[in-house]
């Protein structure tokens, strides 16, 4: 049996090509993906082990760099579906010059154009939030 969620924002699941930036590894970059965002954090898979606690999201938004500062909160393990990924959750710093950023990288998540999509037969477009 599982308590209730300690999480404040509702994530959006979506495939966001990335990079991640670490502070600690000399602001070594490293590529990854972000599986679902929310105003409170994210999921990454990231190509390689970046050591934290800090790690800098490094995101392509409207032709411009987003530079996100986040917090590792936990390490889940490998990606299945990703060869040498490593899946992180973290937690974004409190930072009022991001929430521009992360405003439209949610939205543009929640309403389609990097929304996590399963065709159908049909040819309906479902999000799959339980199989990430």
């Amino acid at each position: 049996m599982t308590g209730p969620s300690k999480r404040l924002h509702a994530r959006y699941p979506c495939e966001i090509s990335a990079h991640v930036r670490a502070p600690a590894m000399k602001n070594k970059l490293f590529d990854a993906w972000i599986l679902d965002v929310g105003m409170g954090g994210a999921l990454l898979s990231v190509k390689g082990n970046a050591t934290g606690p800090i790690l800098h999201l490094v995101v392509a938004i409207d032709g411009k760099t987003a530079d996100i500062k986040t917090r590792i909160a936990r390490i889940v393990g490998m990606d299945r579906k990703r060869p040498k990924h490593y899946l992180y959750g973290v937690s974004f710093e409190s930072d009022l010059s991001n929430s521009h950023h992360l405003k439209t990288i949610i939205d543009q998540a929640r309403t389609g154009r990097w929304a996590a999509k399963t065709g159908t037969s049909d040819g309906e477009i479902r999000r799959n939030y339980w199989k990430l």
